[in-house]
């Protein structure tokens, strides 16, 4: 027997299984960590088929930034924070920075929820704009083949540049998230987005349209209206991020709007898809727990998962929380129809977004028995022909022991393709149940030619560090140990030397899945050997089990030797009562450069710098004129003091 934890809200379920009967079907192992703040600037520093960031905005300009709402686990927080801080460093002010949230046709993002999202440094700072899709006053740019007006939220025209953030993931009909559907439909009309959403049924020969579905993009109709539909708006830059089941950033593709999200929808294809030789009778699936699971129409997504993986008149069982509900208060209405045929009609005559989402549940309860475990009324849910469960077991009492099955712990992330639907060699995808077929289109991209720009001294120590762990065996260095609550915790570099000692300011923790513990205070010792300009990490707590039930991300700016600095950690979620606790650093950024980096002043040097491709050799303390316009600039390397 085996046992695997389930997401379910902000906690877990553990199941226990026969694993000679259930395959669990996640993504292959990769060596894949959460991305530290310089990793993520790098991606800023070397962006796909755009100029960087400092050659497309001024100071002086304004900029507007786009951030998905609380339904989507992006990485925001970390994003949103590293971009700010980079404008002001390019002169941009605070008060010409805001950010809106593309919520679409989902209700408002709460003022906690805006704290998740972005730290409660950047919602002290900088202005937040709530997007409203009825609008009557919102920004017309034309309007579409159908003749529906388009309409976007009107804050589009009040910035110089615009720059889109989201996270990239399967959707059941636009094929993929992230991207242009941060403009359409994050920022348009109630009326726009109906359009688009439209486009994904064949009114004429019923059933999905061709050409939409999972994972497609090229021949996608509703894809294919979103992106004309942000080609008018043109954003400035786009930062995309593939997360690991926490909402932590582990990819990141920056640059041209919808240049750099067709990469990461490629490369999320190749490592979200999981071929099985044939479906079977039971699926289990997750939704990944919040927000994956925040309410039904979010959780539909890992439904739509879960019957790729299963057999015509077998059984799915879902666990998703839906603590918000069903996602609208109208939604139960379009279940009146008898069946999904009868829905269709409706929809024909009086579309409406939401309606195709209960069309495409229904279609799945005709074809399935799907049991939901969830907080939802047993009422509402059999209303939706679904069965109501309170526990996984209750559901799984009905179950044929000798039946086999799968399991989907991240339901909404994982594609599950029958082998015998791929065509070897020619990258074509049969799908499957009537649905149609995905021609996999690898983006074309020219190779660049990039500038060599400014190395920061954390990312060359981080380089040559490795460097030298690669050249050499060294003994095995120490990493973080879990600690009592009442004793310090100690955080390492990457030489494993103690770097930090973290203390709890707040004693007062006793976190549960409904009553979360959202933040904390905690003070950080630099116990390093240097001056730390910057510094963050993650402050981790675990059950009396050794189970991680939370954590935090801390910053702290200009941390002296064995100076002690107070901060918080926005962004926790802890749903125990902590026995044990941990910190990690994850940036350590020195004041000034190792003198290794550098040889001694007026020694020779291989140093060159690039200019447009000429390389030009660099002598230590010699200066160089560089011509700037009808100005000069003298410029001298040397080591530091």
């Amino acid at each position: 027997m085996s046992e695997i934890e389930l997401g379910y809200g902000r906690g877990l379920v553990r199941f226990e299984y026969d694993d000679e009967r259930y395959r669990v079907l996640a993504q292959a192992s990769v060596d894949e960590h959460p991305l530290a703040d310089f990793q993520i600037g790098a991606a800023f520093d070397a962006p796909i088929e755009s100029p960087p960031l400092e050659e497309i905005i001024s100071s002086g300009e304004s900029v507007l930034i786009v951030v998905s709402d609380a339904t989507r686990a992006t990485a925001s927080a970390q994003i949103v924070n590293l971009l700010i801080r980079r404008l002001i460093q390019f002169g941009i002010t605070p008060g010409d920075i805001a950010v809106i949230f593309a919520t679409g046709i989902h209700r408002s993002v709460t003022p906690q929820e805006k704290l998740a999202l972005l730290t409660s440094f950047i919602v002290q700072r900088v202005r937040t704009i709530d997007h409203d899709a009825y609008d009557p006053t919102a920004l017309q740019l034309g309007a579409m083949a159908c003749g529906t007006p388009i309409k976007l939220n009107n804050a589009l025209r009040e910035y110089s540049h615009v720059i889109t953030t989201g996270a990239v993931g399967f959707h059941y009909f636009a094929g993929f998230t992230g991207g242009r559907k941060s403009i359409c439909p994050g920022l348009a009309s109630a009326e726009t987005i109906q359009a688009t959403h439209m486009l994904a049924l064949d009114f004429e020969r019923g059933g999905r349209r061709a050409g939409v579905g999972t994972g497609l993009l090229h021949g996608n109709a509703v894809h294919e209206a979103c992106k004309r539909i942000a080609e008018l708006v043109s954003p400035s830059f786009s930062i995309n991020t593939i997360v690991d089941e926490q909402g932590r950033a582990v990819r990141v593709y920056a640059g041209h709007w919808s240049a750099a999200h067709e990469r990461a929808c490629d490369d999320y294809f190749n490592s979200h898809t999981i071929k099985i030789d044939g479906r079977r009778d039971v699926v289990i699936a997750s939704c990944g727990g919040f927000p994956w699971d925040i309410n039904l129409i979010q959780a539909h997504k890992a439904l739509e998962m879960a019957a790729q993986a299963c057999n015509q008149g077998g059984t799915i069982i879902l666990l998703a929380e839906c603590g918000d509900g069903l996602g609208r208060p109208d939604f139960l209405k379009w279940f009146a129809p008898k069946d999904s045929r009868l829905l269709e009609s409706l929809l024909r005559e009086a579309y409406e977004v939401n309606g195709q989402t209960a069309w495409s549940l229904l279609t799945k309860a005709e074809r399935h028995r799907i049991y939901l475990v969830s907080e939802l009324p047993s009422e509402e849910v059999r209303h939706m022909r679904m069965i109501p469960a309170r526990a996984l077991t209750d559901a799984l009492s009905d179950i044929d022991k000798s039946s086999l099955g799968y399991i989907l712990p991240r339901g909404a992330a994982i594609l599950p393709v029958v082998r015998d639907l791929i065509v070897p060699g020619s990258g074509t995808r049969m799908r499957p149940q009537g649905q149609s077929v995905r021609v996999k289109h690898f983006m074309s991209s020219r190779r660049r030619d990039v500038k060599i720009r400014t190395l920061s001294v954390s990312a060359t120590i981080f380089v040559l560090s490795v460097a030298a762990v690669s050249a050499q065996q060294e003994p095995a260095r120490p990493s973080e140990q879990r600690a009592p609550l009442t004793q310090a915790a100690t955080a390492f570099d990457a030489l494993g030397r103690p770097a930090l000692e973290a203390t709890l300011r707040t004693t007062t923790l006793n976190g549960a899945p409904d009553a979360p513990v959202t933040n904390l205070r905690v003070v950080v010792k630099n116990v390093s050997s240097s001056f730390l300009t910057y510094t963050s990490g993650f402050v981790t707590f675990y059950d009396g089990g050794g189970v991680r039930c939370g954590e935090g991300l801390f910053k702290l700016d200009a941390l002296a030797q064995n100076e002690s600095a107070e901060t918080d950690a926005p962004g926790l979620r802890i749903t125990c009562a902590p026995a044990t606790w941990r910190v990690v650093a994850t940036n350590l950024l020195p004041r000034a450069p190792e003198q290794t980096l550098l040889p001694p002043s007026g020694g020779s040097s291989n140093l060159v710098i690039s200019i447009d491709g000429e390389e030009h050799p660099i002598q230590l303390g010699k200066p160089m004129v560089l011509n700037l316009g009808d100005t000069q600039k003298t410029i001298t390397v040397r080591s530091a003091p």
